[in-house]
């Protein structure tokens, strides 16, 4: 089976590298690195779902359950199949890997 999913964010001390002094900038800079990365989530969402994957919540990403008529069977032929409908820079944005069943 090939899943495919969407990272969200990762845990704050992660992305903020709390190792660092902790400035306001620091976070609206993070801010508005978060906003950009939710409007590519909603670009890839919104493809997503008008090719009948279908969204589900994980903890820090999406995941999304394969349309019932999609049969592809390795990596490289999702990679082949998602580039139909979604350009090249949104693909890398996405997680593609085989899982057992």
């Amino acid at each position: 089976m090939i899943e495919i999913s969407v990272s969200l964010h990762g845990k704050p001390e992660w992305e903020l590298n709390f190792d660092e002094e902790l400035t306001g900038y620091k976070f609206r800079a993070y801010g508005a690195s978060l906003k950009e990365r939710m409007e590519e989530v909603g670009f890839i969402v919104d493809k997503l779902k008008e090719h009948g994957f279908k969204p589900y919540g994980r903890l820090y990403d999406l995941g999304f359950s394969n349309p019932d008529d999609l049969d592809v069977k390795t990596e490289e032929e999702m990679r082949e199949y998602l580039s139909e409908f979604i350009p090249e820079e949104h693909i890398e944005a996405i997680r593609i890997e085989s899982v057992p069943f």
